[in-house]
């Protein structure tokens, strides 16, 4: 007899699989739309839209790792969305007092660690240390996300927490 996946399950419309699935991956599907968008309502839209792509497309996926799948989803879904607005903007946008004031808008991301971690590293070490201290995602696991060898990831994570571990030490 054939074992049934939480995928088949959910290709059948099992609501309750969906659920499981939802569960498991919609905080790590937050942070990465929030990283794109900057806007923590905007991001939470992003993500039932995400999960509403998902199950509509879940005939589509055809195999292979669904974290992955999903999460590329929510990416070019906050991408698109992002360079519609930003579009949008410089449509409408025509003195430099506006552009200011919106650039300095205030947002909720890791909290008191967001700050720290724009401050002190570039984008994909960020990313890198939230998958991993965060998320508590395997270098192997970040390796496959970011197409790279999970020895480089390792050592990169190991160096990135040490000096994350200095800056809180300082702080």
């Amino acid at each position: 007899m054939a074992k049934i996946t939480l995928v088949d399950q959910i290709k059948s419309k099992d609501e309750e699989a969906f659920e499981i699935l939802y569960d498991e991956f919609h905080k790590i599907v937050f942070y990465v739309i929030y990283q794109i968008v900057k806007d923590s309502e905007i991001a939470k839209d992003l993500v039932q839209e995400t999960f509403f792509t998902v199950y509509n497309k879940i005939e589509q996926f055809d195999g292979g790792n669904i974290k992955y799948w999903i999460l590329q989803i929510a990416k070019n879904l906050a991408i698109n969305y992002y360079n519609r607005t930003i579009v949008k903007e410089q449509q409408v946008i025509k003195n430099e007092e506006i552009v200011e004031m919106v650039s300095s808008k205030q947002n909720k991301g890791l909290g008191k660690y967001d700050e720290l971690l724009d401050k002190h590293f570039e984008k994909e070490e960020k990313d890198l240390i939230v998958y991993h201290v965060v998320f508590g995602y395997s270098y192997k696991e970040i390796a496959e996300f970011f197409n790279e060898n999970p020895k480089t990831i390792g050592n990169k994570c190991r160096r990135l927490v040490g000096i994350l571990k200095s800056l809180v030490k300082e702080g």
